[in-house]
C-alpha cells in the first residue's frame, strides 16, 4: 500500500485524519514547546515556533502526520519573569499523557514527540507520561510485564526527541562551528533561528550588545533564576544573524528527517 501524504492534524476532518492513520505505517510528529520569556528581544512562544516550524518543514519532507502542538512547558529558571506560565509537573503529565494516549488508542503506530524546550524536568516527565501509556495499554491487552521483543514490538512505538540532544558529537561540532558562542537560552542560535523563521517578531533594535552571563551557584538546588537572570538570556544575543538560522534550521530538519524515515521502517 502507498504511503499517505503529509497531513497537518489541526487542518484535517476526522475522515482524513483516519485515512492517514490506516496507511501502510502511521507516524504522528508531536511538537512541544513552553510559553516562557526569551529575553527582551524575542516572544514568549519562542520554543514553540522553532519547535512547530521544524516538525512542519519534517512532515512535509517526510509524508507524515504532525500533530497537535503541546505548547506549555515546565521551566525552573524563568520563573518569576512577567509571562512565564508556571505549569505544574502533574498537569503537563496528564496533559501529555491523554494526547499520546488518545493517539496510540486510536491505532497510531509511532508517536514521536519533538521538544525544543529543555530542562531535565520538563524531559523527564514527556518521558514518564510516555511510559505510563504504555503500561496502560500493555495492561489491557493483558500481557505480562516481563514482555518478549515480540509482544514489545507490538506496543505504539513511542520516540521522545529534544533539540540539539539529539545530535551526536560530530552533528554538535558543526552546529557550534556556525555559532560564535554557546546555544544556551533566547542567546546566538534561538535569535539566528527566529531571524530565518519569523523575523518580524524579534525586536531587532535591542539586539545589539545584548548579552547576559548568569553565574548560577553551582550544584544549589533554587526554585526560580532570577536573582542571577536578569535580562532573560544566557548568552550573547548580538552575535545572531538570518544566515546562521538558515543553515541550523536545515541541520535540524535534515537530521530530524532522518530520524523519522529511519523510525518509519520499522
Amino acid at each position: 500500500m502507498r504511503r499517505m501524504k503529509y497531513l497537518n492534524y489541526l487542518n484535517a476532518t476526522w475522515e482524513e485524519f483516519d485515512k492517514a492513520v490506516k496507511e501502510s505505517h502511521s507516524l504522528i510528529l508531536i511538537p512541544v514547546g513552553c510559553l516562557e520569556e526569551h529575553g527582551p528581544h524575542l516572544p514568549l512562544s519562542t520554543d514553540c515556533i522553532i519547535g512547530e516550524k521544524i516538525c512542519e518543514q519534517v512532515a512535509q519532507e517526510t509524508d507524515i502526520i504532525v500533530g497537535p502542538p503541546i505548547r506549555f512547558g515546565v521551566s525552573r529558571t524563568t520563573q518569576g519573569f512577567p509571562g512565564t506560565l508556571e505549569i505544574r509537573i502533574d498537569t503537563l503529565r496528564a496533559l501529555t499523557y491523554d494526547i499520546v494516549y488518545s493517539f496510540a488508542s486510536q491505532d497510531v503506530k509511532t508517536i514521536v514527540l519533538f521538544t525544543w524546550h529543555g530542562g531535565v524536568t520538563h524531559s523527564s516527565l514527556l518521558r514518564e507520561a510516555s511510559i505510563d501509556v504504555l503500561e496502560k495499554i500493555r495492561e489491557e491487552r493483558n500481557l505480562p510485564k516481563n514482555l518478549s521483543k515480540d509482544q514489545l514490538d507490538s506496543l505504539p512505538h513511542i520516540y521522545l526527541l529534544s533539540g540539539v540532544r539529539m545530535f551526536d558529537g560530530k552533528l554538535e561540532e558543526e552546529i557550534l562551528s556556525i555559532l560564535e558562542t554557546k546555544p544556551y537560552h533566547a542567546a546566538e542560535l534561538e535569535t539566528s533561528l527566529m531571524l530565518y523563521i519569523a523575523p518580524d517578531l524579534v525586536k531587532s533594535e535591542k539586539l545589539r550588545d545584548l548579552r547576559e552571563d548568569p553565574e548560577f551557584p553551582e550544584g544549589r538546588i533554587f526554585m526560580r533564576g532570577n536573582p542571577w537572570l536578569q535580562k532573560g538570556l544566557m548568552g550573547d544575543a548580538s552575535k545572531s544573524n538570518a544566515e546562521k538560522g538558515k543553515k541550523i534550521f536545515t541541520i535540524f530538519v535534515t537530521v530530524l528527517s532522518e530520524r523519522i524515515r529511519a523510525y518509519l521502517k520499522e
